[in-house]
This record gives structure tokens, C-alpha cells and sequence, in this order.
């Protein structure tokens, strides 16, 4: 069982630009230029999400202007994964965030009410919505995570209503890599 402590560090966040040479290697894969194809990411303000419990990590960029952001995956040996763009629809008391495939165009979308999790969409290129299949192979994904890392994402996602921790709930979710 896992046990967390007020002391214990869950998140380590590093800041990089476009000058690391991580970076530089991941600004020449094919998914990486196909976002750029449609979107203006701004490399100098990277970030770095490792989670306590969680093999590989994610590297964030914002997209400016918007409410979306270019995540790439890596594995516990620093090879590239894959890249999704995330984005956050929040109003008054719903929050939509989704992560698309840059590859098949398929988005995954969670849907929050007055901060609870309500459901999740998936849709593809044709705009059909699937709500099946996806659904159980996120919450089980998540289920299978060390209850410190559930009870730190779900903390940092409820800040979000509050106006403040958006970031945090971002690099939270990004950083869970699911794969479904």
C-alpha cells in the first residue's frame, strides 16, 4: 500500500528551451512538425513533468494564445514516445481536457462538473463521440496508479475552479501517460 506524506514530493517540474538538447532532438521528429504545421509552440518555455511513481516523464510546451499545449512522452530510457496537444475548456462550472493523437486525430476528452469527473469522450476525424471501450482503460489506468499520485492529481485538478492551478492540473494529467 502507499503512503504519503506532508514532506513527500510527488511532482518535480524542470524548466528547458529550445537550447537543451533534448529539445533540439525532439523538435526534428515527424509528429513534432506536423503540430507546427497549424501551430505556433513556443519552445522556450518548456517544462519538464516527472511524477513520483511514474516511469518516463512528459515535456510541455505552451501554444500561445490559447489554452493548449504540445506534450511529448518519453519512456523510462529517454526514447520519444509519442506527442499529443492537450487543451483546457474550462466556463463556469465544466472543464473539458483533451489530449489528441497527433497521428490518428483521435481525441480523448474528460469532462468535469463543479470539479467532479463526469465522463470521457472520444472522437475521431468523422466527429463520432465514443463513450465505451476508452472509458474503462482510463479509469482502470488510472485506478493502477499509487494512491499518492491519485490524490495529488485529483488536489491539483480541483484547484482549477478555483481560478488558480490550471498548470498544475495540465502537467498532472500529462504526466500520467495513459495509453489507451
Amino acid at each position: 500500500m502507499d503512503f504519503i506524506t506532508n514532506n513527500e514530493t510527488l511532482h518535480f517540474e524542470i524548466k528547458v528551451n529550445s537550447d537543451n538538447k533534448l529539445i533540439e532532438k525532439l523538435r526534428m521528429q515527424n509528429e513534432v512538425q506536423k503540430v507546427l504545421e497549424t501551430n505556433n509552440v513556443d519552445f522556450e518555455k518548456g517544462v519538464i513533468n516527472l511524477y513520483k511513481g511514474i516511469a518516463g516523464f512528459n515535456v510541455m510546451f505552451p501554444i500561445p494564445f490559447t489554452n493548449a499545449y504540445l506534450v511529448a512522452y518519453f519512456n523510462e530510457k529517454v526514447q520519444f514516445v509519442n506527442v499529443k496537444v492537450m487543451k483546457l475548456k474550462p466556463n463556469e462550472s465544466q472543464l473539458e481536457i483533451s489530449f489528441k493523437d497527433v497521428n490518428t486525430g483521435v481525441e480523448a476528452k474528460g469532462i468535469y462538473q463543479n470539479g467532479k469527473y463526469i465522463r470521457t469522450e472520444i472522437v475521431n476525424d468523422s466527429d463520432q463521440v465514443y463513450t465505451e471501450g476508452l472509458t474503462q482503460c482510463v479509469e482502470e489506468g488510472f485506478e493502477s496508479l499509487p494512491f499518492a499520485l491519485k490524490a495529488f492529481c485529483s488536489a491539483a485538478c480541483t484547484a482549477i475552479w478555483t481560478g488558480a492551478g490550471a498548470a498544475a492540473c495540465a502537467g498532472c494529467l500529462a504526466g500520467l501517460g495513459i495509453h489507451c
